[in-house]
């Protein structure tokens, strides 16, 4: 084990604090004891943790600008790019009816790129898929059956390119 001492003055000790947060942001950090010390009017910190445990800090990864998003578009074949932009219109156009807090709430990405890659698309399929949530099922299922989607294509004027 080791030992991690630091003393922050209760006003003023915004770089200390700041410093001693992303210590135990990277840190495996098994114990931590405080104390306020009236004297120094300061709180003190002893943290044990872990020798040789060093993490990457989340803040740096959170706000780093290469972003580690995964694009399921681009692990579907060039062919099935169409469907797929279909799908997140209609999961687009569900979203924006029943006022969900956001549109993966209907079918995450993962979700609509097992239902690009289905054929046919009925609720019969739909209910046996494996890695899309039941409930997601029986509430929008409907919405991205073929013919479902059909009727979106019509009622929206687009055609098998769009």
């Amino acid at each position: 084990m080791q030992y991690y001492i630091v003393s922050i003055p209760s006003t003023g000790g915004n770089a200390l604090l700041d410093e001693y947060n992303k210590f135990l942001r990277t840190h495996r950090v098994t114990r931590v004891d405080k104390h306020y010390n009236e004297s120094t009017s300061a709180w003190e910190f002893l943290v044990e943790y872990i020798e040789g445990s060093v993490l990457e800090d989340p803040q740096v990864r959170r706000n780093s600008s290469s972003s580690t998003r995964r694009d399921v578009r681009a692990e579907l074949p060039e062919a099935l790019h169409t469907r797929f932009d279909l799908l997140k219109k209609i999961r687009y156009s569900i979203f924006q009816q029943r006022k969900l807090p956001a549109a993966y709430h209907v079918f995450s990405d993962k979700e609509l790129k097992i239902l690009t890659e289905t054929q046919p698309l009925n609720m019969e399929n739909i209910g046996t898929l494996s890695g899309i949530q039941v409930e997601r099922v029986n509430l929008y299922g409907q919405y991205f059956t073929d013919d479902a989607v059909e009727k979106f294509m019509a009622d929206n004027n687009l055609n098998s390119e769009t």
